[in-house]
């Protein structure tokens, strides 16, 4: 683990099924150490979006931004910013996918080449949802349906609801730039769930609407780590 103050870069051995060619790029930052300055400090610009947001807006901005940086540069990219694209979405360099998510300490950026225009990556990582706010996500996120299998996984419904409302997110970011739009979390249903040590996969299948917009039309492969205060899920496509 490297320790420069704000930021700890925190090795991290992605899935041994995620294509060797993606990178991984992970750390945990301090907030009571973070300052505007760091953003010179990191060569990183301070986008005008951020000029009157909290102090931990700023600092989980900065530490992505951190972590797509050297994602970057493990991929020999020339350019090591990753700007602000429409909607707030990530717009990486010419022929690069990525993604990039935070909780409140923790920022994990994945990125690879794009070799083809099927090419995409989604990741997420999540906190485990309070149980006082269960209900209120299940309706969000899931039908009765999924709601069954969850049941039926073996997972308790904090691990059951957490991880597929990240999935649903990972897949999100994965397929939005070929969408092109928002969508709800009922245009990708749970149809499959496996549990494996310290994690698993499971099947998102999509709705009429996305398969207008989406080459791949069979299920999604959705892959998920559970760590000691919740999930990371990954969708390397």
């Amino acid at each position: 683990m490297t320790d420069i103050g704000f930021i700890q870069e925190i090795p991290f051995k992605a899935p041994p099924e995620i294509s060797q060619k993606t990178i991984v790029s992970r750390c945990h930052f301090d907030l009571s150490r973070y300052d505007d300055s760091l953003f010179n400090e990191f060569a990183i610009v301070f986008p005008e979006a951020l000029k009157n947001a909290v102090p931990k807006r700023k600092a989980e901005f900065l530490a992505g931004r951190y972590c797509a940086g050297r994602a970057l540069q493990a991929l020999r990219c020339a350019q090591h910013q990753v700007g602000i694209g429409e909607n707030r979405s990530p717009l990486w360099p010419d022929g690069v996918v990525g993604a990039i998510s935070h909780d409140c300490n923790n920022a994990i950026v994945m990125a690879k080449h794009k070799t083809s225009t099927t090419d995409a990556i989604g990741v997420d990582i999540e906190k485990w949802i309070a149980e006082s706010e269960l209900d209120k996500v299940q309706q969000l996120v899931l039908n009765q349906d999924e709601h069954q299998l969850l049941m039926q996984s073996g997972l308790s419904m904090q691990q059951g609801i957490t991880t597929l409302f990240s999935a649903k997110e990972s897949f999100f970011k994965a397929i939005y730039n070929q969408v092109g739009e928002y969508f709800g979390f009922e245009e990708a249903q749970l149809i499959d769930i496996v549990l494996t040590p310290g994690g698993g996969q499971l099947k998102l299948a999509i709705s009429p609407f996305l398969k207008e917009h989406l080459i791949q039309l069979q299920p999604y492969l959705i892959r998920f780590c559970f760590e000691p205060d919740g999930v990371l899920t990954i969708c390397d496509i």
